[in-house]
Order: structure tokens, then C-alpha cells, then sequence
């Protein structure tokens, strides 16, 4: 009991610190105005991008960009960790988030002539303008802080097919509809990300109604760690697990990688870390999504 009230004190530690930010200035704002921090929070901590974790979770290693380096000794080396982000790409506000991040990474603000710039918005206006009427666009972004599960996590995802992705992943309606997704592309060129696309209506319905209150994604997280023969018995036995909502489309969309959390080598508490396989839950609150005065996603 002891143990058990420990590691949940370890991960609500960890989201008590993500949930520290520099204000929700960006709903008041216009997206051209957003700050670096302001983008961060809305990529990955905001209604339509949520965050699971698997592991003890240490403060540093918790939040977005900090980087392999500030990881090294101690902290690393103590938290074996997995963590997936899941971006609502078809909501305008992610849109302009991920177009914000692109004019910070070009140094749009500083840099760019307004040659440039216009060249720049061109290609903008294709994300921010695109229309999404038909599909929910989810976007996923796993890592860990071990290189060799970071690898198992990319085997495991880069080897699912459209056909199998259905048994894997669905989209879980307030009713209890099981839907799954009508299109999967998982990235095999070293970023670790896949996307999803839910339909909206499904027989003529719309699949999230206008007066539901959430909607879930629901995944199979894959076993990693210890023997290939170990790792086969785990993935045979998945457990059901629980969610933890603390907080990266469709072809066209940009890839906006997580900054990575980093990849700790050979740490001395590998040996113990090993993940089973499990069903988890990542819920989205509808009510929250209220964006320019209607609901988006």
C-alpha cells in the first residue's frame, strides 16, 4: 500500500508541474501573437492535446523540451519512462499553434523579408485554411528516455498496418460507440509519430453529438523491456490501464516533432524497468474545446 501511494504521489508530482504554466494568455490572443511558452502549452497541455506517461515521473524529465543533457545522472537515470502526446490537428486552434512554431523555428518575426513572409503565409493559409468536415484528424507522438524502448515503441507502431491498426486504437463516444480509425500513416523516417482519421459522421450520425461532454482515444500501449520472449508473453497477457490527462491531420498537415525528452544510454537502473502491455484511455473534455464561440475538434 505503502509502495502503491508512492508512485501515485511520484505522478501526480509530475503533472502538478506541468500544470504550472505562464497563464492561458494565448485564449485572448490573437495566434500571430503567441509566445514560444504560450505555443508549448496549447501543443501540449490545452482541451485538444493530452498526455499519457508510463513510469515514475520526475519534475524535469516530465516537461516538454528539456533535453537529453539536463536528463544525464540521477534524474534520467532513476525515471524509466514512456510518454505519448495526442494532438486534435483538425481544431484551428492546433493549426495555428503548429504555423506559430513555424514562424519561430524560420524566425519569421526577426529574420524573414517580407518577400519571404509572403511566401511564408501562402503556404500557411493552406494549414490554417483547410477544411476538416468530414474527418477528425488525431496526431501521436511517442518517446521515452530509453533509447532501446524508444526503438520497440517504433517497431511496434511502424509495423501496423491500416487493417490491424482497428483492433489496436479506437475512438470511444460518451455512448460507448467504438469507432476505428478510417486512416492510419505511422512515420518510418526516424520521428516517432502516427496519425489518425476518425470519421465525424458514421450511418448519417454525427459520431460526437452536440450535447456529449467527452470522447475518448482508446490504445494499446505495446510491452517493452526485458527478453524478446518475455516481452511476447506480456503483449499476450494486456491489462487494462489507466489514463493520465496531463498534458504532437491528414496529409498536408506539418510534423511538428515533441522536442525530445531525451534518450538516456545504458542507465544503471535499466535492468528493472520493463513495461507490461496495456489498453489505455486518453479523454477529451468537449465543453473545453470552446474556441472563437463554437466547440472545435
Amino acid at each position: 500500500m505503502l509502495r502503491r501511494t508512492a508512485s501515485i504521489a511520484l505522478i501526480v508530482l509530475g503533472f502538478a508541474v506541468l500544470g504550472v504554466r505562464a497563464g492561458d494568455g494565448w485564449v485572448d490572443k490573437d495566434w500571430r501573437n503567441w509566445s514560444k511558452e504560450e505555443v508549448q502549452v496549447l501543443l501540449h497541455d490545452s482541451p485538444w492535446s493530452k498526455r499519457w506517461a508510463k513510469g515514475q515521473v520526475n519534475t524535469s524529465a516530465a516537461l516538454p523540451g528539456v533535453s537529453g543533457a539536463g536528463q544525464e545522472g540521477a534524474a534520467g537515470e532513476g525515471a524509466p519512462r514512456i510518454d505519448y502526446y495526442f494532438q486534435i490537428r483538425s481544431a484551428e486552434p492546433v493549426r495555428e499553434a503548429i504555423v506559430r512554431q513555424f514562424q519561430f523555428d524560420q524566425e519569421y518575426d526577426t529574420s524573414m523579408s517580407d518577400k519571404e513572409k509572403k511566401s511564408f503565409d501562402e503556404k500557411a493559409a493552406q494549414i490554417l485554411n483547410r477544411s476538416y468536415d468530414d474527418v477528425i484528424v488525431v496526431h501521436v507522438l511517442y518517446s521515452s528516455n530509453i533509447q532501446s524502448f524508444e526503438r520497440e515503441l517504433a517497431t511496434y507502431w511502424q509495423s501496423l498496418t491500416q487493417d490491424s491498426i482497428k483492433d489496436k486504437v479506437y475512438l470511444i463516444t460518451e455512448r460507448g460507440d467504438r469507432v476505428a480509425p478510417t486512416r492510419f500513416v505511422s512515420s518510418k523516417t526516424g520521428t516517432y509519430e502516427f496519425e489518425l482519421n476518425f470519421p465525424r459522421t458514421v450511418n448519417g450520425e454525427p459520431l460526437i453529438h452536440t450535447s456529449d461532454k467527452e470522447f475518448s482515444i482508446q490504445f494499446q500501449n505495446p510491452a517493452v523491456g526485458g527478453s524478446a520472449e518475455s516481452k511476447s508473453a506480456r503483449e499476450g497477457t494486456a491489462q487494462s490501464g489507466g489514463s493520465s490527462e496531463r498534458k504532437q491531420g491528414t496529409a498536408g498537415l506539418p510534423k511538428n516533432p515533441l522536442p525530445p525528452t531525451g534518450n538516456v544510454t545504458n542507465p544503471a537502473s535499466h535492468t528493472v524497468a520493463n513495461f507490461k502491455a496495456e489498453r489505455v484511455l486518453v479523454q477529451f473534455n468537449v465543453d473545453s474545446m470552446m474556441w472563437k464561440g463554437k466547440i472545435t475538434y
